[in-house]
């Protein structure tokens, strides 16, 4: 965060000959982007920052120390008096929001941004320009964004762009890290039920532990609600696991059972397909509808893997095959040089149309454009049911906002350090609920560590 405002500020002395500065700060961390910028800037220029929350609602340990360093050298203002401020300013650096908006921006957000763009002064936007990529976003004369450029910015939405480093290592580009936690959505103070995801599990049939694994494995990675739909067989055990999760009972007739799935999903953020299904026809030929039809994103898992060979998902999708279930979808067997392994993920994911989580002692993940490497686990991780964890993982982060690309590089490293976390504790006797356990830790040590 300090190399990234020190980046910025640097960007602007070097490009603009301006004494008074306006810093619009959001309460993320492209808000404490800002307040670090600011507090740099502060020591030499007339620099105010505009806060668009009260400070207690500043999000990050991170982000709250660089505002407070940066009230010694700025002035401070609320979002309310903009527009005496923006008539003030010479230039305006717009930090409200960074990467990974999942909506709109509305409210006093949309009003500031129509102000600042109303404004007729220069404008720099902090790694991208607040609301991308959404019709109501800040339009800046100039975007210093970080590390490299960011998929779909150009000139029209940016402005001119300027890539600064700020410290990522090159391995960054290749391999899962810590970093990949800014992915990770934190519920705003205002949320409400449901606001922080939804997700439903289609699974459950001759096989009940499965769902349960996934289900509570979303539950620990951050989600509001989930709801397991489940054949006849299975809907009393699954009912009787938990109370934490509500389960629906599929109907017997095949025409029924489609139109109940695809009237159900409509509620939710993120569908999972395949967990304890079994491979009976005639809940196969539901599943193959269902992800030909379905509007929602979907994790296609375990028993609905092989389905992938002949149809293709309506939505964003990730398949999260182990090396017997990516031969059975591809006729492709995993070769053990690891480039060779990156270059046919590649090549499935482009063919498939969707992400490909190919599961292994190191994890290979591809949008079929991109392409990276995950290194966390351990052998532990063998035990059944840890790639069900996987999924409930991943399909959270879906829902909380990530696209399937995000959701398969975050959740692929979370969960591996959730399984280190756990084989420090039970050695090869760990179990998958051990792993869930550590969910709620594993998260929040590594968010902390993101904003360190």
């Amino acid at each position: 965060m300090v190399n990234a405002g020190r980046a910025v500020a640097e960007v602007i002395q070097q490009r603009f000959d301006v004494r008074k500065i306006l810093v619009v700060c959001g309460t993320g961390n492209n808000g404490g982007d800002g307040f670090a910028m600011a507090g740099l800037l502060g020591k030499t220029h007339d620099v105010t920052v505009c806060l668009m929350e009260r400070p207690e609602r500043i999000k990050t340990e991170i982000a709250k120390k660089q505002f407070r360093n940066c009230r010694k050298n700025c002035n401070v203002e609320m979002w309310d008096k903009i527009d005496g401020m923006l008539k003030r300013t010479e230039i305006v650096v717009d930090a409200i929001f960074g990467t990974g908006l999942t909506r709109m921006p509305e409210g006093k957000y949309a009003a500031v941004i129509e102000k600042i763009n109303e404004a007729g002064k220069p404008v720099v936007s902090v790694d991208v320009p607040s609301g991308f990529p959404y019709e109501m976003a800040v339009k800046p004369t100039l975007t210093v964004t970080f590390h490299d450029m960011k998929e779909g910015m150009n000139p029209a939405n940016s402005g001119e762009v300027v890539v600064m480093p700020i410290g990522i290592p090159p391995e960054a580009e290749t391999e899962t890290n810590f970093g990949e936690f800014v992915l990770y959505k934190v519920p705003d103070n205002n949320s409400r039920k449901g606001d922080n995801g939804r997700v439903l599990v289609v699974g459950g049939g001759p096989y009940t532990g499965a769902p349960y694994f996934v289900a509570m494995a979303a539950y620990r990675t951050g989600v509001d609600l989930v709801h397991v739909a489940t054949q006849p067989e299975a809907y009393e055990i699954l009912r009787n696991y938990s109370p934490l999760f509500i389960v629906h009972q599929m109907p017997e007739d095949a025409e029924r059972r489609i139109e109940f799935l695809l009237n159900l999903h409509k509620k939710f953020d993120v569908v999972v397909v395949g967990p304890g299904l079994g491979k009976a026809g005639k809940i196969m030929e539901t599943c193959r509808e269902f992800i030909s039809a379905a509007e929602k994103p979907i994790v296609v898992d375990a028993d609905a893997i092989s389905l992938l060979r002949d149809v293709r998902p309506k939505s964003n999708a990730l398949v999260t095959p182990h090396a017997g279930e990516f031969f059975e979808l591809t006729g492709r067997k995993v070769p053990e040089n690891l480039e060779e392994r990156v270059e046919i993920v590649k090549e499935a994911a482009k063919n498939l149309g969707c992400t490909v989580l190919l599961k292994g002692a190191v994890d290979l993940i591809s949008d079929g454009v991109r392409a990276k490497i995950n290194r966390t686990g351990n052998p532990g991780m063998t035990v059944g049911g840890t790639g069900d964890v996987l999924a409930g993982i991943c399909a959270a982060l879906i829902a909380k906002g990530c696209t399937p690309y995000q959701a398969a590089r975050l959740g692929a490293f979370i969960s591996g350090l959730t399984g280190d976390a756990a084989f420090e504790k039970y050695g090869y006797s760990l179990l998958p609920t051990d792993i869930i356990d550590q969910l709620p830790e594993v998260i929040r040590k590594g968010l902390n560590k993101t904003i360190d």
